[in-house]
């Protein structure tokens, strides 16, 4: 990418998507509020989705470069759609780097991961299977009304 990744807008979408993903992990890092990990979810989001649209451009021009390549210039008019495309997707044809863009949804894929059980998202500072134990516990608590209708758990 750095070798000529910036000649028109539309290449220059990588490194807007970089540096996005680049403060998305800085603030996971850091750790702070919940809006800050919402906001985190959404450059993770940004991120997955140029990634996906990378990957859609890097193919088409493998495909559209692919009748230009020596090994395909004559059976290439005769293949069938789902050959084509595997094969400008594999990136045995055409000029484009299919798992570069790849990667970029990948970011984007693990930074979402990476807010998920969050502490910040959960609350009060309790994870979610503390949080359950305690409504556990407190639902099993004795009552302080007696019940003649109430029979004891084979548990206790």
């Amino acid at each position: 990418a750095t070798l000529r990744h910036w000649t028109t807008t539309t290449q220059l979408i990588p490194w807007f998507v970089l540096g996005i993903c680049t403060i998305g992990v800085l603030i996971v890092g850091i750790g702070s509020s919940r809006q800050m990990i919402r906001v985190v979810r959404f450059t993770a989001l940004v991120g997955a989705i140029g990634g996906l649209y990378g990957l859609f451009i890097h193919v088409q021009s493998n495909y559209d470069a692919a009748i230009l390549d020596y090994r395909y210039t004559d059976r290439w008019p005769t293949m069938s759609l789902t050959s084509k495309l595997w094969a400008a997707s594999t990136g045995q044809v055409g000029p484009s780097p299919v798992m570069a863009p790849a990667v970029l949804t990948q970011v984007g894929v693990c930074m979402f991961l990476a807010t998920l059980r969050h502490p910040r998202l959960v609350g009060a500072g309790q994870d979610a299977p503390a949080m359950a134990r305690a409504k556990l516990a407190e639902a099993s608590a004795p009552s302080t009304v007696d019940s003649p209708a109430m029979v004891p758990s084979p548990i206790d």
